[in-house]
């Protein structure tokens, strides 16, 4: 399993969605944690298993939640990089 560093933008992009979802109804917020993080757990044991995107980036969708997120893999660093947690509704051109 690979280590798993999380980009700044990217835990601001899951705070604001946990905050969100929070204010919706209470422990909805720590559903979604539980499904990023399930997620991101996936990923570390199975970093290759995800579809190859643009900028050498990977997308694992969120079950459960409309959100995508995207990592990179740095076989020489023995890491993975999660660049962005991404709300499938926004535009597209706002991933990177």
């Amino acid at each position: 399993m690979l280590d798993v560093k999380i980009s700044k933008r990217a835990y601001q992009d899951y705070f604001k969605a946990f905050e969100w979802y929070e204010e919706q109804e209470p422990g909805l917020g720590d559903s979604f944690e539980f499904a990023i993080f399930r997620e991101i757990n996936s990923i570390a044991k199975h970093p290759l298993f995800y579809p190859s995107k643009a900028y050498d980036t990977r997308e694992k969708k969120v079950r459960g939640f409309p959100f995508i997120i995207i990592y990179r893999i740095s076989s020489s660093k023995n890491l993975i990089q999660v660049v962005s947690i991404f709300h499938t509704k926004r535009n597209p051109k706002r991933k990177y």
